[in-house]
């Protein structure tokens, strides 16, 4: 018998048997659920009670206590180096901030040294200035006191002269009603003096 006479197996496939294959896969989907299910520890009673102020822990939590000693080193390496991570990024935050307001403080100081320079040459100014008026206002008084003087002394004079002018004026009235008074004696005094000399005159000759 040839080797081209023996029958060969027929290997079933899923073009040949579709509802076959069909029932295989669903199989195998329904085995792999199965197997998830398995690897899969159930919640605890105290995680799945409601609660209003908790949340369930994440899926990462319940995954380390199932986790090998090797792993779980390796996370908390994982969260010390992530620690320090922070730690560094907030020390240089810390840093950049402290630098930043350092540099602004020394801005602000250098600021107030030029104005209380400012201030310190203006209000030296303001010092000569006040010396300045000071002294011009003694030399006012001065000058006021002087011209003071110049015309009290020219009112005294003036009133000496005014004083004397009203005497003269009062003694020349005076002298002037007197000789109205005794104005008709001295006419009649003449006038005997006249008579008489006209007389002697007379005899004489």
């Amino acid at each position: 018998m040839s080797r081209r006479n023996i029958p060969r197996p027929s290997i079933p496939t899923k073009s040949a048997n579709p509802a076959r294959g069909r029932g295989t896969d669903q199989q195998q989907q329904q085995q792999k659920k199965q197997k998830l299910s398995d690897e899969v520890p159930p919640p605890s009673a105290s995680k799945t009670a409601p609660s209003e102020t908790r949340r369930p822990p994440p899926q990462k939590d319940q995954g380390r206590q199932t986790e090998s000693p090797a792993g779980q080193a390796a996370l908390k390496a994982y969260d010390k180096a992530v620690k320090v991570t922070a730690e560094r990024e907030r020390y240089r935050t810390d840093r950049d901030n402290f630098r930043a307001k350092f540099k602004i403080s020394e801005s602000q100081l250098q600021e107030t040294d030029a104005e209380v320079e400012k201030l310190k040459k203006e209000l030296a100014e303001a010092k000569t200035a006040a010396a300045s008026a000071e002294a011009e206002m003694e030399k006012m008084k001065v000058e006021e006191k002087k011209k003071l003087q110049e015309a009290d002394a020219k009112g005294y004079e003036a009133g000496i002269k005014r004083a004397a002018l009203e005497y003269t004026q009062t003694a020349h009235q005076m002298v002037n009603d007197e000789l109205e008074t005794r104005l008709p004696d001295f006419f009649e005094l003449g006038t005997n003096s006249y008579t008489g000399e006209h007389r002697m005159h007379h005899m004489g000759r």
